[in-house]
Order: C-alpha cells, then structure tokens, then sequence
C-alpha cells in the first residue's frame, strides 16, 4: 500500500500545489488499485491454478488410459495379421516346394 500523506508532502516540497499532489497520489492510487494485484488476488489464483493443474492431470491419465488401451487393441490385430502372413507363406512354401518335387 501506498502512504498518500507520505507522497503528498514529498510531491509539494518540489512544488506541487496541495490539489495538485492529491490528484497525482489520487491518480497513482487508482492505477495501483486497479492494475495490481494483491496477495489475496494471487492466493485466489494460485488456488484456481492447482484446481485447473489436478483436473487436467486427471484427463491426461484417463486420455493415457484410452491410449494404452487403443495400443493393446493394435498390438493384438497386428499379431492376429501377422500370424496369418506367416500361415500363408507357410503354406504357399509347402506348395512350391511340393511342385519343385514333382517336377
């Protein structure tokens, strides 16, 4: 907080008239009061902060679950895919092999 009394005699010993060292203390104080923020304001914040940061980890854990979820779900098609790849090479590999014998 400002000392208004404080500055307005500081402004008048440099020869600012008393209405004119009120108005700039008054001026200054308006601006302070209205562009800055006070403990409770960053209190306030900080609480609104911490709130916002928990409710945002909870969505990236149920977003990660989702995730892990979705990998699993590729990770078994792709194995199911694979595995039918292999069963059909096998057997096209036992039919060339076969026709190489009978040739």
């Amino acid at each position: 907080m400002i000392n208004a009394l404080k500055y307005t005699k500081d402004l008048e010993t440099v020869s600012f008239s008393r209405p004119q060292a009120e108005k700039v203390v008054n001026v200054l104080w308006e601006v302070m009061d209205q562009n800055f923020a006070t403990k409770d304001d960053l209190l306030i914040l900080k609480s609104e902060m911490r709130t916002e940061f928990a409710e945002f980890r909870e969505e990236v854990k149920v977003d990660m679950a989702n995730l892990r979820t979705d990998m699993k779900k590729m990770e078994n098609s792709l194995i199911l895919k694979l595995g039918a790849m292999m069963g059909t090479m096998f057997t096209l590999s036992l039919i060339i092999i076969g026709m190489m014998l009978q040739a």
